[in-house]
């Protein structure tokens, strides 16, 4: 608290409050004091914008709206269709009651909607290292979260096929709990990822996932002192110092042009991270359109909104505000870096109606190399949703 001077600054370019000065002040001032805040948090979307806009470079905000989430959840405990939306297997760092039935899950129920190429994907995805496989010096390794499970079609690129998948289906980031406030289980889950990467000290583990990145990169070591003792590299980075070193040859230039997503944790991780992205994007298509809030502006897809309220209709709203933002653009594609971005994006956009093509960069990549991909978020969306009802109707709760 005493590196915070109170200049309101965190509460005032929040993009989801953007309140004028003297009632940042007034905020600011009644967080530190304890009392009841005039302004109640209900729209934050946990896209950590008051912590890049802080000019000491602290946290306090950001934490103390996790924490007062984490009080409320404390209190009155989860709605059940929560449960059902996490990536969670591990009884021993769930927030969830024990009597929680880990099999009714919508990363499992997802699977029966898997297409069959899907499946021999996720197959050759766990064939791919086991623990009793002996780790090489010059192994190069790639990290699978748990989004990468709800659309594996969008994974299978070429060049991927030399490298060591890491996919375990019990292991998850901690990001989701991190981004709830359940700071707790973020403690044990770190446990377990703690034991889990311990075979991979020294070596260089590329990241799909921004999240599961800046975890690794970021959160842990600066917020909980942790260090894994294996480098963490992003995957757009990585493919585009292969484009420039010639390793990753593109055989034509999309004629598209594109607006960009951009996730809450890529805003975390500076301009710098976001410029690489577009210096990545920029490589693949023709023209870059920028939305009204873009780059630290940029504006949550709505998952985050989920995240620290638990509330879909919320979460909704938000998404489809993002949507139609980024709609005004009039370009050809939506682009997001963040597998999050595309599935919540294209859920939305199933919703209403919408024949927005939202695209991952991934598939922008596998088309600039000449492949076509199995590009089918819309049928996905769908799946999803039958996913979820089913799982609702399964356990006779909302």
């Amino acid at each position: 608290m005493n590196s915070c001077i109170k200049c309101g600054k965190c509460l005032q370019y929040c993009p989801n409050l953007s309140l004028d000065e003297i009632s940042a002040k007034e905020e600011i001032r009644r967080i530190f004091f304890s009392k009841p805040q005039i302004h109640k948090f209900n729209n934050c979307s946990s896209c950590l914008s008051c912590e890049i806009y802080c000019p000491q470079g602290v946290s306090i905000i950001y934490d103390k709206i996790l924490e007062r989430n984490y009080k409320i959840i404390s209190r009155k405990g989860f709605p059940s269709y929560v449960s059902y939306l996490l990536p969670i297997f591990n009884k021993t760092i769930s927030p969830f009651p024990l009597r929680f039935n880990y099999k009714k899950n919508l990363f499992v129920q997802i699977r029966k909607r898997y297409l069959r190429n899907e499946k021999k994907l996720i197959k050759k995805w766990l064939a791919s290292i086991s623990h009793r496989e002996q780790i090489e010096d010059n192994d190069k390794f790639i990290f699978l979260g748990c989004n990468q499970r709800l659309n594996p079609y969008v994974f299978n690129l070429s060049i991927f096929n030399e490298m060591k998948i890491i996919f375990d289906e019990n292991i998850c980031c901690g990001e989701p709990f991190y981004r709830m406030g359940l700071m707790d289980y973020v403690k044990k889950n770190i446990s377990v990822l703690k034991e889990f990467f311990s075979k991979y000290i020294d070596k260089e583990i590329i990241f799909i996932c921004p999240a599961g990145y800046n975890m690794f990169k970021n959160i842990y070591p600066k917020k909980f002192n942790i260090d894994f003792y294996f480098k963490p590299v992003y995957i757009n980075d990585w493919i585009l110092e292969n484009i420039n070193k010639g390793k990753i040859k593109l055989k034509k230039k999309l004629d598209y042009s594109v607006t960009i997503q951009d996730s809450c944790h890529g805003k975390y991780m500076g301009l710098g991270f976001l410029m690489q992205n577009r210096e990545f994007i920029a490589l693949l298509t023709k023209d870059i359109i920028e939305p009204k809030h873009s780059l630290k502006n940029s504006l949550c897809c709505g998952l985050g909104n989920f995240a620290i309220n638990s509330n879909p209709f919320i979460s909704f709203l938000k998404g489809l505000k993002r949507l139609k933002e980024l709609e005004k653009t009039n370009t050809d594609l939506i682009v997001s870096y963040c597998n999050g971005c595309v599935i919540t994006l294209s859920l939305i956009a199933f919703l209403v109606g919408k024949k927005t093509k939202i695209y991952h960069t991934l598939e922008l990549l596998q088309m600039a190399l000449g492949d076509e991909p199995l590009h089918m978020h819309k049928r996905r969306a769908k799946d999803l949703i039958i996913s979820f009802l089913e799982l609702l109707i399964l356990n006779f709760s909302f």
